[in-house]
C-alpha cells in the first residue's frame, strides 16, 4: 500500500512542476477545430465494474493491487491522452477552474473548503475527449492539473456543457487522484450511453483498510446542467 501511495505523491509532485504562471481567462469558451477520431468518443465510458455496489478492492493483496494499478492506469492514460498534441493540433480551450479545490455536489470535499486555495496559478486545461452531443448540448471532457499548496498538486477530470456558441453552461468534476505521504484519495467516473454519471470514491491511509465511498449517481438534464438524482 506504501507503494501505491509514494506512486501517486511523485505523479502529483511531477504535475506540479508543470505549473506556470498563467493568468485566469475571463468568460472562458471552447473552440473545436476538426475534432478526429483519437478524442472523439461515444459512449459508455469509463469502468462499469467500479460502480457495483458489492465491488471490493484490497490492495494489501497481491490480485487487488494488481486490479487498481490497471483502474489507475485506465484513468491515468485517459487523463493524459496526448493532450498537449490534441491542443496545439485540433482544439483550445480556453478554460481554468475557478477555484483550485474541488467544489462537490456531494458530501466528500478533498481536503476541506477555501482555507484550501493557494496563490500558485492553474494553467488552461487541455480537451481529451469530445463526447456525442446532448440535445442542443457539446459535451466534452478536459482535463488538468491544479495546485493544492506550495507542495502537492492534483491531477483532475471536468465534464463540461456547451451551448451552440461553445459557451460553457456547466462544470462538474468527474476525476481527482490527490496523494499525500500517508493518504490517497481519489474520485472516478462512469458515463452511460444515456448520460447518466456515476461517481465512486477511493480512499487509503497508512496502516488503515483502504475502502470504497458509496456510488453517487448524476445526469445531464435537457437545459445542459449536471444535477443529482
Amino acid at each position: 500500500m506504501k507503494s501505491l501511495i509514494i506512486a501517486l505523491v511523485v505523479l502529483c509532485f511531477a504535475c506540479k512542476n508543470n505549473t506556470s504562471d498563467i493568468s485566469k481567462i475571463e468568460n472562458p469558451k471552447l473552440e473545436i477545430k476538426k475534432p478526429t477520431d483519437s478524442i472523439t468518443r461515444t459512449l459508455p465510458i469509463g469502468i462499469s465494474k467500479l460502480m457495483d455496489k458489492d465491488f471490493k478492492l484490497d490492495t494489501n493483496d497481491d490480485e487487488g493491487s494488481k486490479e487498481y494499478k490497471s483502474i489507475f492506469d485506465f484513468y491515468d492514460t485517459l487523463l493524459k491522452s496526448d493532450s498537449t498534441k490534441l491542443y496545439n493540433k485540433y482544439s483550445t480551450l480556453s478554460y481554468i477552474p475557478d477555484k483550485s479545490f474541488i467544489e462537490e455536489k456531494d458530501k466528500h470535499p478533498l481536503l476541506g473548503d477555501e482555507e484550501n486555495q493557494t496563490d500558485l496559478k492553474t494553467k488552461p486545461f487541455n480537451i481529451v475527449k469530445i463526447l456525442p452531443k446532448s440535445g442542443d448540448f457539446n459535451v466534452v471532457i478536459v482535463s488538468g492539473t491544479t495546485p493544492y499548496n506550495e507542495y502537492h498538486s492534483i491531477n483532475r477530470m471536468e465534464l463540461l456543457t456547451l451551448n451552440n456558441k461553445l459557451e460553457i453552461i456547466d462544470e462538474f468534476n468527474i476525476y481527482y487522484a490527490y496523494a499525500s505521504e500517508i493518504s490517497t484519495k481519489q474520485k472516478f467516473f462512469f458515463i452511460d450511453k444515456n448520460y447518466n454519471i456515476f461517481i465512486r470514491y477511493y480512499f487509503e491511509k497508512e496502516e488503515k483498510p483502504s475502502y470504497f465511498s458509496e456510488v453517487k449517481k448524476y445526469k445531464l438534464s435537457p437545459n445542459g446542467k449536471i444535477i443529482n438524482q
